[in-house]
């Protein structure tokens, strides 16, 4: 059995579902064959945008001399194990926040250009 999840945001207004990967899901669904089952729930970890926005600082910090030549991966896992994180992929949104808050001023001390979230 093939299962898999996708992140998407409802706008109750207008009555209308968005994937945040569409062309993923429908990739995905077109290898189905017969009856799904379609389970539907809240986010309570970190949102697509907290997400993007996470790795956008990550790449900022890539240009940084202190980074360069690191993976993405690679600074992730450096700064999980600084800031005592184990998984950052089942943070609460409010675990998530504050989680960046503390990249954001370990970033701030280094000196360590990066766009901010209202850039």
């Amino acid at each position: 059995m093939k299962t898999k999840s996708f992140r998407a945001k409802v706008d109750l207004e207008k009555k209308v579902l968005s994937f945040y990967n569409k062309e993923k899901f429908i990739n995905f669904i077109s290898e189905l064959k017969g009856e799904i089952d379609i389970t539907v729930s809240e986010v309570s970890s970190r949102t697509h945008w907290q997400n993007r926005y996470y790795w956008a600082i990550i790449n900022d910090f890539m240009q940084d001399n202190a980074f360069g030549g690191y993976t993405k991966d690679e600074v992730h896992r450096t700064l999980k194990l600084m800031l005592g994180v184990k998984s950052t992929a089942k943070l609460s949104k409010e675990d998530f926040i504050e989680y960046l808050d503390r990249v954001q001023r370990w970033a701030d001390e280094q000196g360590i250009a990066y766009r901010h979230a209202d850039d």
